[in-house]
């Protein structure tokens, strides 16, 4: 009896204290704090050649940062992607702007995954992947990483966009970590580089822009080389063996980049045939070389720059900003019958091809070391034979530079207008005008926001 008793009062003195023990331990079952990921930083286990190089973290929007290393051959990584574990290779990529990714070196990147809840501590389990160029071969796709993580309390950058249709333009807030972007290696873009982070273009590597802009919230290094490539606007070369006139170069008539130069005009086996003329900007083109024997065409020409303004800034780059930079193309030079009489039967004398001009290049950042920029204008083409007509040289584009606090880094910049062919007698044709230099210090108010 006295045995019993005191095991009630045993059980009466202590069972609260058991109660409240199971208590707490059923709520932190519930908050997960028993699963080795909810304390944990989170785990990245690699495929293949790629390596995660740094611990990953995953914040509460869904957005994942780590950095990847490549240990196989290089690629060059364009697109990224996350999915869940138990799902297929994607069919949609986050761009990446063309990373070169050289061996043993890592690369910081950041990516969108369908965490199942925002809460700090929820789990997720995922598939990092990559979409790459490979000796050439471009839509090449690879299973990265498996992501084990939960979320974290890293509070990524927040960057605004704009999306536009034929009807309206909504303006969205989309929170992404922020990566900054190293081109190691030569490299072409194909759209517009947009970032909050910093870009930098290393020692002797050339960015070829072809007409794409780059806008950044923070720090433009360019260690190496822009080239700006050509808008494909000069006039086409005459053909072989027919009687033609040359060929216009094309017009960018909006824009503060040169003006293309005129063609060689010329006169063999009894033809008389004018050199195409320049194309125009806000000036006009070189005139072609009249029909005659051997007639020269003129020079292209700059216009006059303009009071740059954020305003002004901003209308270019809605309206599309080559509009506004580009440069014009030079004209073709005349060619000629080469069935005829006169000792010319069977020549070649076709009519060299007019220079494109060179696209412009807008750079917008907080702080901008301009390094090499070029944006001349091309050669035009030499006439068949010694015979046919010169093509005249393309108009330089524009080169705009707006820079925040931070301030602007001269460098050495080329806008001269492309040199004129050979041929057509002792003629010679137009040289292209040349393009300009436009600077814009906005301090803290960007005109084009990233």
């Amino acid at each position: 009896m006295a045995r019993g008793q005191s095991a009630v009062e045993y059980l009466m003195t202590y069972g609260w204290a058991i109660l409240v023990i199971v208590v707490v331990l059923a709520i932190l079952f519930l908050f997960n704090v028993f699963n080795g990921g909810a304390l944990s930083t989170g785990s990245c286990q690699s495929f293949s050649n790629f390596a995660c190089t740094s611990t990953p973290i995953l914040s509460g929007d869904g957005y994942l940062s780590v950095d990847l290393g490549n240990y196989g051959s290089e690629v060059i990584a364009t697109g990224i992607a996350c999915t869940n574990s138990s799902a297929s290779a994607p069919v949609s990529f986050t761009p990446l702007q063309n990373i070169d990714m050289q061996s043993s070196l890592s690369y910081a990147v950041s990516v969108l995954c369908p965490i199942p809840g925002s809460t700090i501590g929820s789990r997720f389990n995922g598939i990092l992947w990559m979409q790459y160029k490979s000796d050439g071969v471009g839509g090449l796709v690879a299973k990265v990483a498996s992501i084990s993580i939960a979320v974290s309390t890293q509070n990524p950058v927040t960057s605004t966009s704009t999306t536009s249709t034929s009807t309206t333009s909504t303006t969205s807030t989309t929170t992404i970590p922020c990566s900054n972007i190293v081109y190691s290696s030569n490299a072409t873009l194909s759209n517009d580089v947009v970032t909050e982070c910093n870009v930098t273009i290393n020692s002797g590597v050339t960015l070829t822009t072809d007409g794409y802009s780059i806008i950044i919230g923070s720090n433009f290094d360019n260690l190496g080389m822009i080239d700006t490539g050509f808008s494909g606007n000069g006039g086409a070369q005459t053909t072989a063996y027919s009687q033609s006139y040359g060929n216009p170069g094309g017009n960018v008539g909006n824009a503060y980049g040169g003006s293309g130069g005129g063609g060689v005009g010329l006169c063999e086996c009894g033809n008389y045939l004018g050199g195409g003329s320049g194309g125009s900007t806000l000036v006009g083109g070189g005139a072609g070389g009249s029909p005659g024997c051997g007639t020269s065409g003129a020079s292209g020409a700059t216009p006059a720059a303009p009071v740059l303004s954020s305003s002004m800034v901003v209308s270019w780059y809605s309206g599309g900003i080559q509009n506004y930079i580009g440069g014009a193309g030079g004209g073709s030079g005349a060619g000629v019958n080469g069935n005829g009489g006169d000792g010319c039967s069977g020549q070649d004398w076709y009519g060299g091809a007019g220079g494109s001009g060179a696209y412009g290049i807008y750079i917008q950042a907080y702080s901008i070391v301009e390094g090499t920029v070029v944006a001349g204008g091309q050669a035009g083409g030499n006439g068949g034979g010694g015979a046919g007509g010169a093509g005249a040289g393309g108009g330089g584009g524009t080169i705009v530079f707006a820079y925040g606090s931070g301030g602007l880094t001269a460098g050495s910049v080329i806008t001269t207008g492309g040199s004129a062919g050979s041929g057509g007698g002792g003629a010679v044709a137009g040289t292209g005008g040349s393009g300009q230099v436009l600077t814009l210090s906005y301090g803290n108010s960007p005109p084009v926001t990233p």
